[in-house]
C-alpha cells in the first residue's frame, strides 16, 4: 500500500459538532474560532436545527483546509451517517472523524466508522473494548431513562412556567375586567343620568299635552253643550234631520284629535311605566354593587388598619430599643468617665506622692551631706586635710543620683500619662462611633414613624460629655 503524504501546516482548528453541553464546554476550553467572514468551526444541534444544515456544516468542515480533525457527537452522526460514511471511505485523510460520546447517548463503538475498519482487520478488539451488548443495552435504556426523565422534568418545568404565565395573566384580566366594571358602572351611571334628564323632559312634555288636553276637552265639552243645545233648540222648533246629522259628523270630525291626544297620553303614561320599571332594576343592581364595594372597601381598611397598628408596635419596639441603647450608652460612658477620673486622681496622688517623698529624700540626702561637710570640715580642721574637693565630688555623685532618678520617674509618669490619652482617644472616638449609629438609627426611626403615622417626631438631642480637660502634671515633660 502507498503511504500518502500529508501537508501539515501551522495554527490548525479542530471542528466540533454535538449538543449544546458538549459544545459549551469544548468552546470553555479554547477550541472555538470564528473568522472575518462569520465562518465557525462549530455547530450546535438541537430541535430547531434541520439535519441538512447539519450536513451542509459537516461537508463545509471536510473541505477547509485548516481543520485537522473534526469531533462530533455519535447521535448527531447517526443523524448524517450516510455524509460520514462517504466521508470516512474516501482517501481523504486530513480531517480525521471521531466519534465522541454526548451526554443523554452513550458510546457505542460498534456505530463507529473507525472502530467498524478497525474490527474488520482485528476481530478481538471489539471484545477487548469492555461491556457486553447486554450491558450496552443496559446503558442505552438508562440513558433513554434519563433522558426521558429530564424531558419529563423539562415538560413539568415547562407547565409550571405556563402556569405561573396563566395566573399572571388571569390577574391580569381580573385588574382589567375590575377596570371595565368601574367604567360601565360610571357609563350605567352617566346613562342613568341621561335618562332621568329624559324622564324630567318627558313628564315636562306630558304635563304640557295633559294641558293641552284639558283645553281640548273643555271646549270639546263646550262645543258638545253648544250641539247639545242647538240640537234641543233645533228639535224644539223642528230643525230639518239632515242638518242634525251633519252637525254631528263635524262634531265628531271635531273629537279626533281629542281622541289622538287621548291616546298618545296612554302611551307616554306606558312609556313612563316601563321607564320607571327599568329604573327601578338600575337601581337595585346600583345598590347591590354599592353594597359589595362598601363591603370591600370595609375590609380593605380592616386590612389597613391592621397593618398601620403592626408597623406602630414595630415604631414603638424600636423606639423602646433606641431609648434602652442610649440609656446603656449614657450610662457606659458615666461609667468610663467616672473610671477615667479615679484613674486620673490616683494618678495625681501617686505623682504627688511621689514629689513629697522625692523632696524628702533630697533634704535627707542635703543634710547627710551638710553634715558629711561639717564632719569633713571637722576632721580637716582637726587634721589639717582639705576634703573640700572630696565634698565637691560627693556632692556632684549624689546630684547625679537624684538627677537620674528624676528622670526615670518623669519618664514612666510620661509613659502612663500617654497611656491614658490613649485611652480617652479609644473612648472619645468609641463614642462618636456610637453617637453616628444612634443618629442613624434615630432618622430611620423617624422614617418610619413619618412614613406611617403621619406624625413628624422631633429628634432626641444626644447630651454630649465635654471632654475633661487635662490636668497640669508635674511629670509631664515642659518643652524648653
Amino acid at each position: 500500500m502507498v503511504k500518502t503524504k500529508v501537508v501539515t501546516q501551522n495554527d490548525m482548528k479542530i471542528g466540533l459538532i454535538g449538543d449544546e453541553d458538549t459544545v459549551t464546554g469544548m468552546l470553555l476550553a479554547g477550541i472555538g474560532h470564528v473568522d472575518g467572514q462569520g465562518k465557525k468551526n462549530f455547530l450546535v444541534v438541537d430541535s430547531k436545527v434541520h439535519i441538512k444544515d447539519i450536513e451542509d456544516h459537516f461537508n463545509d468542515l471536510t473541505m477547509r483546509k485548516d481543520i485537522s480533525m473534526i469531533l462530533i457527537t455519535q447521535d448527531s452522526a447517526e443523524l448524517i451517517r450516510r455524509a460520514v460514511d462517504e466521508f470516512a471511505s474516501s482517501a481523504q485523510m486530513v480531517p480525521t472523524v471521531l466519534e465522541i460520546p454526548s451526554k443523554d447517548t452513550p458510546y457505542d463503538a460498534r456505530k463507529d466508522g473507525v472502530m467498524q475498519r478497525v474490527a474488520f482487520f482485528l476481530p478481538s478488539a471489539m471484545a477487548a473494548l469492555g461491556p457486553s451488548n447486554n450491558c450496552v443495552q443496559h446503558l442505552t435504556c438508562a440513558a433513554a431513562h434519563r433522558s426521558n426523565t429530564g424531558q419529563l422534568e423539562m415538560l413539568n418545568l415547562a407547565k409550571l412556567a405556563n402556569q405561573r404565565f396563566m395566573r399572571s395573566e388571569l390577574l391580569l384580566r381580573l385588574q382589567e375586567v375590575t377596570k371595565e366594571n368601574a367604567k360601565a358602572i360610571e357609563k350605567r351611571q352617566a346613562l342613568l343620568d341621561e335618562e332621568a334628564k329624559l324622564e324630567a323632559q318627558l313628564e315636562a312634555k306630558c304635563e304640557e299635552v295633559e294641558a293641552e288636553t284639558q283645553e281640548i276637552r273643555d271646549e270639546v265639552l263646550m262645543q258638545g253643550r253648544r250641539l247639545d243645545a242647538r240640537n234641543t233648540v233645533r228639535s224644539f222648533f223642528q230643525v230639518p234631520p239632515r242638518d242634525a246629522v251633519r252637525k254631528c259628523m263635524r262634531s265628531t270630525q271635531e273629537c279626533e284629535p281629542a281622541k289622538v291626544i287621548v291616546q298618545i297620553k296612554r302611551n307616554a303614561d306606558m312609556h313612563l311605566a316601563r321607564v320607571q320599571s327599568e329604573q327601578d332594576r338600575i337601581q337595585q343592581k346600583v345598590e347591590a354593587i354599592r353594597a359589595k364595594h362598601q363591603k370591600k372597601s370595609e375590609a380593605l381598611q380592616e386590612q389597613w388598619e391592621q397593618r398601620k397598628s403592626r408597623h406602630q408596635q414595630e415604631v414603638e419596639e424600636l423606639q423602646r430599643e433606641l431609648s434602652e441603647m442610649e440609656e446603656k450608652f449614657e450610662a457606659r460612658w458615666a461609667e468610663e468617665d467616672k473610671a477615667l477620673q479615679e484613674i486620673l486622681a490616683s494618678q495625681d496622688k501617686r505623682g504627688q506622692a511621689a514629689i513629697a517623698e522625692l523632696e524628702t529624700e533630697l533634704l535627707r540626702q542635703s543634710d547627710l551631706l551638710r553634715n558629711e561637710v561639717q564632719s569633713a570640715q571637722q576632721e580637716s580642721n582637726t587634721q589639717e586635710v582639705d576634703l573640700k574637693e572630696v565634698g565637691e565630688s560627693m556632692e556632684q555623685e549624689l546630684k547625679a543620683r537624684m538627677e537620674v532618678k528624676k528622670q526615670a520617674m518623669v519618664e514612666t509618669s510620661e509613659t502612663e500619662v500617654r497611656r491614658f490619652r490613649g485611652y480617652r482617644e479609644g473612648n472619645e472616638k468609641a463614642a462618636e462611633h456610637l453617637m453616628e449609629e444612634a443618629k442613624i438609627f434615630q432618622q430611620g426611626i423617624c422614617y418610619l414613624r413619618e412614613a406611617y403615622s403621619r406624625t413628624p417626631r422631633v429628634p432626641r438631642k444626644i447630651r454630649l460629655v465635654a471632654p475633661i480637660a487635662e490636668a497640669d502634671s508635674p511629670y509631664r515633660h515642659k518643652p524648653f
